[in-house]
C-alpha cells in the first residue's frame, strides 16, 4: 500500500504536476474517444474534466480501501461512471 501512496504523492510534486495533469486529461480524452464521443464544443471540455474528477476521486478512495483486490474502489468507480 505504501508503494501506491508513494506513486500518488510523486505525481503531485511540483516538478511532476504538468506531466501528471497531461496524463490525466489524456486518459479522460481516450475514455471519451473509446465511446465514439467526438464532440468539439464546450461539452467536450466539461466531459473531459468530469471523467478526470471521477478518476482522481477513485484514486483517493483507493487509498483507504481495505477490500480484497480493491473491489470497493472498483464499485466506487463503476457507480460514479454510471451516474455520469
Amino acid at each position: 500500500m505504501s508503494d501506491i501512496i508513494d506513486a500518488l504523492a510523486q505525481k503531485d510534486l511540483p516538478p511532476n504536476a504538468k506531466r501528471a495533469w497531461k496524463s490525466l486529461l489524456d486518459l479522460a480524452n481516450d475514455a471519451l474517444l473509446s465511446i465514439d464521443d467526438t464532440s468539439t464544443d464546450i461539452e467536450w471540455y466539461i466531459k473531459r474534466l468530469s471523467i478526470a474528477t471521477i478518476y482522481r476521486s477513485a484514486e483517493i478512495y483507493m487509498l483507504q480501501d481495505q477490500s480484497v483486490d480493491k473491489t470497493e474502489t472498483i464499485s466506487f468507480l463503476e457507480r460514479h461512471l454510471n451516474d455520469y
